[in-house]
């Protein structure tokens, strides 16, 4: 997913995961990468055969563990989690 240079800097995400058939633990990593030129405009520029690439730079990463437990009997299929974030400022 994209994020605009005129958006804001804190922004909330949802995503659908899936979980696996078997109950635990599950820990859970999302980070956030920067690339400041686009990979599709460096092609554009100067051809895919150039190879050139920008770097990618990890500004923030979030980790949590969930523990997934049987279904009760009777319960919904599907149910949103709200999860804490821990990642910290981004050091700029």
């Amino acid at each position: 997913d994209r994020i605009g240079p005129a958006f804001q800097a804190a922004q909330e995400r949802r995503f659908e995961i899936r979980a696996p058939k078997g109950t635990g633990r599950y820990h859970i990593t999302a980070a956030l990468l920067y690339r400041k030129v686009d990979q599709f405009l460096l092609n554009f520029l100067f051809g895919e055969e150039a190879a050139i690439t920008a770097p990618v730079v990890e500004i923030a990463r979030a980790t949590t563990t969930i523990e997934v437990k049987p279904r009760a009997p009777g319960s919904a299929d599907h149910r949103e989690l709200d999860l804490p974030t821990t990642a910290p400022a981004p050091t700029l």
